[in-house]
């Protein structure tokens, strides 16, 4: 498949947006729809570039598969065992997704805890 920079750019910057709207999501359960602006913000550039990282390896997965008969393989001709590449490249999008959902919940424990210990 042929794909030039302006589609790659554009892949990257919608990838980076729906990780970073998966991490405001996240980040305002946590604070009850309330987050602060500043956390937020680091929450949605982590979490997105998480998720664009996770897409990342999805599709490494997705390019190393084997196919016969158009059907993914789980044991190579060369005796690679491909079942963990092969879930990967299946469940990109699942992957991403909690991923980021992790980063920015992590990222939301961390100033909340910074908060709660400062004296």
């Amino acid at each position: 498949m042929l794909i030039t920079t302006g589609m790659m750019w554009t892949s990257i910057v919608i990838k980076l947006c729906a990780g970073g709207a998966i991490g405001v999501g996240t980040l305002s359960l946590m604070y009850r729809f309330r987050p602060k602006l500043r956390v937020a913000l680091i929450a949605s550039i982590i979490a997105g570039v998480v998720f664009l990282l996770s897409c990342g390896v999805g599709g490494w997965a997705d390019s190393h598969a084997e196919f016969v008969d158009g059907k993914r393989v789980d044991l190579a001709s060369w005796g690679e065992d491909l079942r963990l590449r092969n879930f990967l490249a299946e469940n990109t999008l699942l992957l991403a997704t909690v991923s980021s959902s992790i980063a920015a919940f992590l990222v939301g424990m961390s100033v909340r805890h910074g908060q709660t210990h400062k004296t």
